[in-house]
């Protein structure tokens, strides 16, 4: 969803599968568009790259850039008992936010969606190991909130 940015690939044990989706090559350069899937330390990922190469001297080609499409976390859905959540009134009493309660003893990422405003707007949270806090979300007063997702970030 929106936490995840960066993904390091440190060494070939965090691919997991590469597919080509697409080729073009124009001049001395070739744009390789890429599906993923990568192996992190705590979490599975996917993601979408397009891999751009240049000719150089001897007939090599070297990677001129990589550019991030998309990264996302593959859920496993391990952790959805540990995050307990419900509307309740922010401290000044005239608005409602969304309280997360982690029962657990690691942290979380909780990703989902709230109502507010007349429409659903995503948002993610990190709550720490056996741990409350209330959702950031200004001023907004939240009527209803669906989770979508709970990993280890």
């Amino acid at each position: 969803m929106l936490y995840r940015s960066k993904f390091e690939v440190k060494s070939i044990e965090n691919v997991q599968d590469v597919a080509i989706q697409e080729s073009k090559k124009t001049g001395d350069e070739i744009r390789y568009v890429i599906h993923a899937e990568l192996n992190g330390e705590v979490n599975k990922y996917v993601a979408d790259l397009n891999i751009t190469y240049k000719l150089g001297n001897y007939d090599d080609w070297t990677i001129q850039y990589i550019e991030n499409k998309m990264l996302d976390i593959v859920p496993t859905g391990k952790y959805n008992n540990c995050i307990k959540a419900n509307l309740t009134e922010s401290g000044w009493g005239i608005i409602q936010t969304v309280h997360f309660t982690n029962n657990c003893d690691v942290a979380l990422l909780v990703e989902g969606v709230a109502f507010y405003n007349n429409d659903w707007h995503p948002f993610h949270a990190l709550i720490k190991a056996n741990d409350s806090r209330d959702a950031s979300t200004g001023f907004a007063d939240i009527k209803d909130f669906q989770i979508k997702r709970i990993e280890q970030p």
